[in-house]
């Protein structure tokens, strides 16, 4: 009964075979994760959990790996957390270079 839902939207969710529907829509799930468990079977609430745990680790990988170039590239960087960090410095960057050369 929403008047900025449209007709064939509203005609979807309001669909008497699937009432959940209206709920998993509400709740802000991805069109993706409501429709492929109801047609394929292939979606799962851990797919879901999982996937999510990889987009977070791809960041974090992500933003490492560039404050490692920042460190590399630019020697403002690398003075000022030798400044910062002191003698903890040395043993950090033999660290990241071992950790990185395995890479």
């Amino acid at each position: 009964d929403d008047p900025f839902l449209p007709y064939v939207l509203r005609e979807v969710i309001h669909d008497p075979e699937f009432p959940q529907l209206l709920r998993l829509y509400e709740a802000g799930l991805p069109p993706w994760a409501i429709y492929m468990p109801m047609y394929t079977g292939l979606y799962r609430r851990w797919m879901r959990i999982i996937m999510c745990g990889i987009i977070v680790l791809i960041s974090c990988v992500s933003m490492l790996l560039g404050f490692y170039d920042l460190y590399t590239r630019i020697p403002a960087v690398r003075a000022l957390l030798k400044q910062v960090l002191g003698p903890l410095n040395s043993k950090l960057e033999e660290l990241v270079i071992v950790r990185f050369s395995v890479l």
